[in-house]
């Protein structure tokens, strides 16, 4: 399953997998969420009907909101570990296939008995769209879709 992250004008999607390390790793960089709004959709329903929001949700996929300053916040930790990360492919040994699709980014199938960190997952040719990513948390609210 995908995890999209949608803004005005851009969006970024991520793998169920990769939006949960991504979220840890920022936590642990000092990001201290502030947690999500409910979806705009939800203003359409009465108000004595709406199920009480769960704040922490960040993962659901729901259209939760990511409000201007804690997508700010998700930025600077993020930031802030950008040069910890490799700039060398750090899973190139540990790749066992890779399957380039024309238009789609290439999926790689990795040992499975050998463990990968997080830096590992964002470093190398992933970096790039760290950052792309850390742009688009700077460029406003964030939806969860």
């Amino acid at each position: 399953m995908a995890v999209i992250l949608q803004t005005k004008n851009d969006r970024f999607m991520f793998n169920n997998k990769g939006w949960g390390m991504l979220l840890m790793m920022a936590h642990e960089h000092g990001w201290q969420p502030i947690g999500t709004l409910p979806p705009v959709h939800w203003s359409r329903i009465d108000e004595g009907k709406l199920p009480e929001w769960p704040r922490a949700d960040y993962v659901t996929g729901r259209g939760q909101r990511i409000t201007p300053k804690d997508a700010a916040g998700l930025a600077d930790a993020l930031e802030s570990l950008l040069d910890d990360l490799p700039n060398h492919d750090p899973l190139e040994e540990k790749t066992v296939f890779r399957l380039q699709v024309p238009v789609y980014p290439s999926l790689r199938v990795v040992k499975s008995e050998i463990p990968i960190t997080d830096y590992e997952v964002f470093g190398g040719e992933n970096k790039g769209g760290l950052r792309r990513f850390i742009a688009l948390c700077r460029s406003g609210e964030l939806v969860v879709w």
